[in-house]
């Protein structure tokens, strides 16, 4: 009995210290399985530390060239923009081209109406009124001088220099001339013009579309206008008529119409301006009665009219013509329009010659 006590105690104990081992090798298994994983863990925080710093790298180029490339696209859109602005140019100075050439198959057909209208003027005037001069159907200039010119010695005077502002209540009435200019003068002004229109056109022509939709002529858009100053610009394609007189003749109407519709107003006649003969002899829609001879006289019989009828002539013509009587040549593209790049020229000028 003893002994089996004995033997029963070894084995408990024995029991108990294979349980205390198994714990001692459990706790040190759990150990290094804690020691391997801080190890990895520290591994991949290594790891990860290091790829982040990459990527901060990588950004940092990233910003870099984003900022460069930003910088690029900004100075190749100023350049864009100037492209754009010059391409408007050109697209506007073409589609004024050929708007000129389809106004001169019309020109014939509206010459011989304009000439009928002044005859059957003339046959139904009374014997007592006095008689307009009759038209001179010759093309061809009278006597042209070496240079062609004109006594502008009624011209309105130089003035001090108005803003820019002066114009914000002002009128443009014209051809394609004042449509180039409302396209590149930078002026705040009302502007009436189309290509083509000469002084036959004002009363009749229907060209404008009103706030209602419908499309009145100059005249009848002028009586929806609020305005304290006029500006007009009528001759060049007024040199089919064949006479400055005939010219005039409806030139004179309308000055009279203006005076009765705004008695307050004040009334610009702008010259006509000068062709460059070389590049106007090679354009697309050149006619040889179109010229610096014809031009001259026809500015003449405005002078003379503007002194008549107490109105302002501005020769604006002087500011781009040189010593042989033609435009400056880089003030043209076909000889006859202004390039947008002399519009500062043009507004200077009208902004020292007012009243």
């Amino acid at each position: 009995m003893r002994t089996d006590r004995r033997r029963s105690g070894k084995t408990r104990a024995n029991t108990l210290i294979a349980l205390f081992l198994a714990l001692v090798l459990l706790n040190a298994g759990v150990a290094a399985i804690l020691v391997w994983r801080i190890s990895v863990a520290r591994g991949e925080a290594e790891e990860v530390k290091a790829k982040n710093a990459a990527e901060s790298e990588r950004l940092g180029r990233l910003e870099e060239e984003l900022s460069s490339l930003r910088t690029r696209l900004e100075e190749q859109g100023i350049e864009l923009e100037a492209r754009e602005g010059n391409l408007s140019a050109k697209e506007q100075e073409q589609a004024i081209q050929e708007a000129e050439l389809i106004r001169r198959d019309e020109e014939l057909k509206q010459r011989e109406e304009s000439l009928n209208e002044w005859e059957e003027r003339l046959q139904s005037q009374d014997p007592d009124e006095k008689q307009r001069p009759e038209p001179v159907t010759s093309n061809e200039p009278v006597n042209p001088p070496p240079v062609p010119t004109f006594d502008a010695s009624g011209q309105l005077a130089e003035s001090a220099r108005v803003d820019r502002s002066y114009f914000d209540d002002a009128v443009f009435v014209g051809n394609s001339l004042i449509v180039g200019f409302s396209h590149s003068s930078g002026l705040n002004a009302t502007y009436y013009a189309t290509v083509g229109m000469n002084v036959t056109q004002f009363f009749s022509k229907e060209s404008f579309e009103a706030e209602d939709g419908s499309y009145l002529s100059c005249s009848a858009m002028l009586e929806r206008t609020n305005y304290s100053k006029i500006y007009l610009m009528f001759g060049i394609n007024e040199l089919g008529f064949g006479s400055a007189s005939v010219f005039i003749y409806y030139y004179d109407q309308i000055i009279d119409y203006l005076k009765e519709l705004n008695p307050q107003a004040r009334i610009y006649v702008q010259s006509i301006l000068p062709l460059n003969t070389p590049k106007w002899q090679t354009c697309s829609y050149y006619s040889d009665y179109v010229n610096n001879y014809n031009i001259a006289s026809y500015n003449q019989a405005l002078v003379n009219m503007c002194k008549e009828k107490g109105v302002a002539f501005v020769n604006v013509g002087e500011k781009f013509t040189g010593p042989d009587g033609d435009m400056f040549s880089d003030a043209t593209s076909d000889g006859l329009h202004v390039n947008a790049s002399y519009m500062p020229v043009w507004v200077d000028y009208l902004c020292c010659h007012t009243y």
